[in-house]
């Protein structure tokens, strides 16, 4: 079966308002931003920054605490439950 293409002009990955807290205080953002369907986006940061969070929170593997992602026209809202069930491609 072919890959689907996807527009050079779509982003892959859409982040408003984005953050996470713990019981010791905020681990990430809040953030904002958006990564191109095309070619390479790279996370980067300080060691304790929130890099390994904000990553399982894009690939459906921890929730975030506040803010909404889109990721690959499929969005997802916090507080909510689920959000590894509307994200059916991680792993595969």
């Amino acid at each position: 079966m072919p890959e689907e293409q996807l527009p050079e002009t779509m982003n892959a990955v859409t982040a408003v308002n984005l953050a996470l807290r713990g019981t010791e205080g905020p681990v990430y953002g809040p953030l904002t931003f958006t990564a191109p369907a095309s070619g390479l986006t790279v996370l980067s940061g300080r060691g304790g920054s929130g890099r390994t969070a904000l990553a399982l929170t894009l690939a459906g593997r921890m929730a975030s605490t506040t803010g909404e992602v889109t990721v690959l026209g499929k969005t997802k809202r916090w507080p909510s439950l689920a959000w590894s069930r509307l994200m059916p491609w991680i792993g595969t």
